[in-house]
Order: C-alpha cells, then structure tokens, then sequence
C-alpha cells in the first residue's frame, strides 16, 4: 500500500459537477420566507477525482466514475438575499483493470457526507413561475471509502478501508425554482471543489479475503 499512499498525497483536486432536483414545501409572510424539501441527483467527478483505474493505480488520479446523491435542503428567504443550508450524501465507484494489459484489477469507493451554508441571489421575473437564482456556497465534507485489489504484484491483494477524513470545500451554482401552487420544484446544478486545503490520502486497516 505504500506505492499507493505516496503518490496520492501529490496530487488531490476533488471537484464534482452535480445536478440537483427537490421538492419544497414553503411558508411565508410578507418579508420572510422559509422552505425545506429533498431531492436526488447526479454527480460527475472531473479533475483529479475523475481517470481511470490504472491511473488510480499508478497515483496519478482518484479513478471515480459518476454518483448518485441525496440530500436535503432548507431556505430562508430575506428581504434582498436567500441563505441556504443543505446536507447531502453522494457515493462514487470505479473498478477495472490497472493497466492496458491487465495485470491485476481495483474496485475503488468513496462516499461522501457534505454540509452546505451560502447565499442565494434570486432573480424574481414578474408574473412569472419561473425564479432562476445564482448560489455561492463554503462546505465541510467527510469523505470515507475502501480500494480492493485483485492479482496485484506491487499492492497486497484484499480490501482495504480509507480513512475518514473532513475537508472544506468551496463551490457555487445555479438553479431555477419553479412554482406550483404552494409546491415549489427546485432544478439546480451546482460545481463544487471538495478538497480545498489538505492533501492527504491514507489506508486506515487491511482486510484480507
């Protein structure tokens, strides 16, 4: 594991495109709003978090293919500017062989919690369902996972389970509210960095099967 281990900390730009979709539920008076809903999404790694697993074997990229998510959601509309808060839950996989030629295979997971907080800048068109908005975003992600090797000369072969690690992110996004009676349908696609600081990358225990 150690081959693995010492080129990863190189190189760790985590960055994901995600496409979200909730239902809210809203009240309001005349100066506030307060909304909360949930939803799925899809998300696609890019920079270092995406290649394939032979890069991933060879240190050079985190081999993740595209994820589901969850999550949920909570607004509260002010006078001039929104605030939101959203938890979410995403899992990424990769798994094939570590080189052209074979010589071995990888399954690699991660699953990531992430804590949401920012503003939203709503653009209101009047007479209009339709409310498109601009979102900005500081995050705290807790990232888990496990590799597996098969047939491998270099890495042990068996499971092996990464450490949890927090980091904080940054991200902004865009989005398009639309309203259906007291029901609101939120479409938004949101770009997020989840790594901005540290840079490690670490095997927490073996287990062999």
């Amino acid at each position: 594991t150690k081959f693995i281990e010492e080129n990863m900390k190189k190189t760790y730009l985590s960055i994901f495109f995600a496409a979200f979709i909730l239902l809210f539920v809203s009240q309001s008076n005349a100066q506030i709003s307060f909304q909360i809903g949930g939803g799925l999404g899809y998300s696609v790694p890019s920079g270092d978090y995406g290649g394939t697993t032979a890069e991933f074997y060879n240190g050079e990229k985190y081999g993740m293919e595209s994820g589901i998510n969850f999550h949920a959601k909570a607004r509260l509309g002010l006078l001039f500017i929104n605030a939101f808060g959203e938890v979410g839950y995403t899992t990424f996989s990769g798994d094939g062989d570590i080189s052209q030629s074979g010589g071995g295979t990888v399954k690699n997971s991660q699953k990531i919690v992430s804590m949401k907080v920012g503003p939203e800048f709503a653009m209101n068109i009047p007479l209009s369902p339709i409310t498109p908005y601009l979102q900005g975003f500081v995050a705290i992600n807790t990232i888990s996972g496990s590799v597996e090797f098969t047939g491998t000369s270099v890495v042990s072969e068996g499971k092996k389970d990464l450490t949890s690690a927090t980091r904080v992110g940054l991200g902004a996004g865009v989005g398009v509210i639309f309203s259906l009676g007291g029901i609101k349908l939120d479409a938004n696609i949101q770009y997020h960095l989840l790594n901005f600081a540290g840079k490690e990358y670490k095997i927490d225990n073996v287990n062999s099967f």
